[in-house]
């Protein structure tokens, strides 16, 4: 924080309590707490807290994930490196499912939820990222003129095809599973 005298932190406020918020004490302006609500029924993806609640954002967080996976999913947000670079990560997204609401009455569909079956931390701080890219890169949308991922790019080829095979993972996992380390 002192070396980068720019550096902005948007921290989960549902984690570590005393940490997050000492460490947010420490550096004021600078280190924001984020606070992941469910379904506001607002136009507003994120609110800043001002006066009193200055150093908090509360965010809706079945829409700023929907958002994070819609940016990957158009090529906003790119991955790069080899499979082993991104497998944790890739693991954290995973976790997470789309799950539809239906009304108990009507059985019509209300809206859509996220639900984690595992570790999602890696793809939370991703979300995290874009709140704070919103806020102080004055990014609304990520610009899609990014330049050209290297030629050693896994998912996405310098020519913008993607090569990517979902059940790699899937036996990868599946692989990792077999082989716990704390068997050995």
């Amino acid at each position: 924080m002192r070396r980068l005298e720019k550096l902005i932190f948007i921290v989960d406020a549902g984690g570590d309590l005393i940490g997050s918020r000492a460490f947010q004490e420490r550096w004021p302006g600078r280190v924001f707490l984020c606070y992941l609500t469910g379904d506001r029924k607002q136009n507003e993806l994120a609110t800043w807290g001002e006066g009193d609640k200055f150093g908090g954002v509360t965010v809706d967080r079945y829409r700023i994930i929907q958002l994070c996976v819609d940016e990957f999913r158009s090529k906003r947000i790119r991955v790069h490196g080899t499979e082993n670079d991104w497998f944790e990560y890739w693991l954290d997204w995973n976790s997470l499912s789309k799950m539809k609401i239906r009304d108990p009455d009507t059985n019509e569909i209300k809206g859509y939820k996220w639900i984690r079956n595992g570790r999602d931390h890696r793809a939370l701080a991703t979300c995290f990222w874009r709140v704070g890219m919103m806020r102080f890169a004055g990014i609304v949308s990520i610009i899609l003129s990014m330049p050209a991922p290297s030629p050693n790019s896994y998912m996405i080829n310098p020519d913008q095809t993607v090569e990517f095979n979902p059940q790699e993972f899937f036996d990868k996992v599946e692989e990792e599973k077999q082989s716990d380390w704390r068997d050995a």
